[in-house]
């Protein structure tokens, strides 16, 4: 009886760790697959949402009449900038960094940013000349002058132009302004690169492609906690791969000690490992399963307040998206081993039982020796 529960003992300890096993290189393996979170960014929405949010802050009120001018000037080169495009190129690329680091591939976490594509896009002719007919655009779509409004506008002297708020009906008049137009256009861009201008203006000059994330951050006061708590994580996630790994060993062992304590048959070393990875393979599918509802948990406790700003709300939606979509994601690969490691367990359970067992050994009672005679 006792050997019968130290098997059943170590069985349930090799069911357990197997499933613990299967379960943090699983979901280890998918935790560290910068493509889930590449794929969920591009679904969710947000970089349109990051896109307008960043041109309203760039303009953010068209319907000023005092900074119309302005309009005429940033809309085309907003135009020549494709934003959308440079916001995923340059999260996708930060994130293939991270990940990179993460998984060893890379030595150092470097923080990516797109300084020469930037600068490639500016072009002063193409944006002198989208200017120019973004004026015989904005100027056609104008009432009509009184006369009135163009002796007013005949007597504003203006330092820099200012889009009127009428279209002069006189042809010269408007030659004048488009002529007041490209030379403040001149003046403002200048021989320099404008988007150089503007990255050495917000402290971005030096940055390059590629900077480590070190050097960002040496003038940070909670540099060094900061790195520390990367590197930290960094080590949890090498350490949880490695222990799947030998909690994978010690089931595998486990499984051996309980063929090897009972009765040694081809038929015993099939079915007590496949009945092992059987439950453990249930397990993993039913923890994948349930796995497909934490979604709607985690969209509960997201730290967005239903009567926030317009601009916090606007980014609910594509969270809840990005949660809906990643989390999932993130226990696929535990189903999916868990549902293919229960179904081959079972095939092995199946074949095992088509083998013979062997004949158990029969029990020889030694007879009792005879009395001696008187």
């Amino acid at each position: 009886m006792c050997p019968l529960l130290i098997r059943l003992g170590l069985t349930f300890l090799a069911i357990l760790t197997g499933t613990a096993g299967l379960f943090l290189i699983t979901f280890r393996t998918q935790l560290v697959n910068q493509d889930i979170y590449k794929q969920g960014l591009d679904e969710s929405g947000m970089y349109e949402l990051v896109t307008s949010q960043l041109e309203r802050r760039l303009i953010p009120d068209r319907d000023n009449e005092e900074t119309q001018g302005a309009f005429v000037f940033l809309d085309p080169i907003l135009a020549n900038l494709d934003i959308e495009s440079l916001v995923k190129q340059t999260v996708d690329r930060n994130i293939d960094n991270a990940f990179a680091w993460l998984k060893d591939e890379r030595s150092d976490l470097s923080v990516y940013f797109p300084k020469q594509e930037l600068l490639a896009s500016y072009n002063r002719d193409d944006v002198v000349a989208n200017v120019m007919d973004e004026f015989d655009r904005r100027i056609a779509e104008l009432p009509e002058c009184t006369p009135d409004q163009v002796e007013i506008i005949r007597s504003e002297q203006h330092e820099n132009f200012q889009l009127p708020s009428c279209r002069p009906p006189d042809p010269a008049m408007v030659a004048v302004l488009k002529e007041e137009l490209h030379t403040t256009v001149d003046q403002t861009l200048g021989s320099e690169n404008l988007i150089q201008t503007a990255l050495n203006e917000a402290g971005l000059g030096g940055i390059g492609q590629e900077t480590p994330l070190a050097t960002l951050l040496e003038n940070n006061p909670d540099s060094e906690d900061i790195l520390a708590q990367l590197e930290t994580a960094k080590n949890y996630l090498t350490a949880a791969q490695a222990a799947g790994w030998v909690l994978l060993g010690i089931t595998l062992i486990l499984a051996l000690v309980v063929v090897v304590t009972g009765q040694i048959s081809l038929k015993r070393m099939i079915s007590v490992p496949a009945g092992i990875f059987l439950i453990a393979g249930l397990l993993l599918a039913v923890i994948g399963l349930i796995a497909l509802q934490l979604p709607d948990s985690a969209l509960n406790l997201l730290p967005l307040p239903d009567d926030g700003g317009q601009e916090i709300l606007a980014f609910r939606e594509p969270l809840e998206n990005i949660i809906r979509f990643i989390i999932p994601k993130l226990f696929e690969l535990t189903l999916y081993t868990g549902v293919a490691l229960f179904t081959v367990s079972l095939l092995f359970r199946i074949a095992a039982l088509l083998i013979k067992a062997p004949p158990r050994e029969a029990k020889t009672e030694t007879a009792a020796p005879a009395p001696a005679a008187a």
